[in-house]
């Protein structure tokens, strides 16, 4: 279970500018994705990229190192020098585990957002995926997990959806 693992920067650590540079245009994505699987050591890559948030989820056997994370940062700072490399590793959020699959349940469901209950979430998770998976960046454990993050985000979705449409109806 430790296996798989999220780092997030995310509008609860992070001003925008700060997320966008962590941002990548989509000419260039899947190159860069396949030097950052590298640089993390990863057996599996997914990167999720929103408005309000940028995360890997990363299938690896052991907990990445500060050494990798500095690394990742400093790959993004690169190209975008204007940035504080140590500000920007001390915000960041490292989920580990059932910490990370909560996190994503949480982050797909829409209760981590900006806007409680918006549901574009569900579609820019699957579209990730996919277009991580048509890349050969990720395999059968991002697989599973995205499958399971989006029968849950689904579930929850409806649920919130007939109990405001409950407490609509009798108000």
């Amino acid at each position: 279970m430790n296996s798989v693992q999220i780092i997030s920067f995310n509008h609860r650590q992070f001003n925008f500018d700060e997320i966008g540079v962590f941002h990548l245009e989509d000419e260039n994505k899947f190159f860069h994705l396949l030097e950052i699987k590298s640089i993390l050591d990863a057996n599996e890559l997914m990167y999720l990229s929103t408005c309000n948030r940028v995360e890997f989820i990363v299938h690896k056997n052991e907990v990445i190192s500060n050494e990798k994370l500095t690394s990742l940062i400093n790959y993004f700072l690169k190209f975008n020098l204007s940035k504080n490399k140590i500000k920007l590793h001390d915000k960041l959020e490292l989920f580990v585990g059932q910490e990370a699959v909560h996190h994503l349940f949480s982050v797909a469901s829409s209760l981590d957002s900006l806007v409680l209950g918006e549901r574009e979430i569900i579609t820019q998770v699957r579209k990730s995926f996919e277009e991580c998976k048509l890349n050969g960046l990720c395999g059968d454990v991002i697989r599973v997990l995205i499958q399971m993050t989006i029968q849950t985000a689904k579930k929850y979705t409806l649920k919130v959806k007939l109990q405001l449409d409950q407490f609509l109806l009798f108000h």
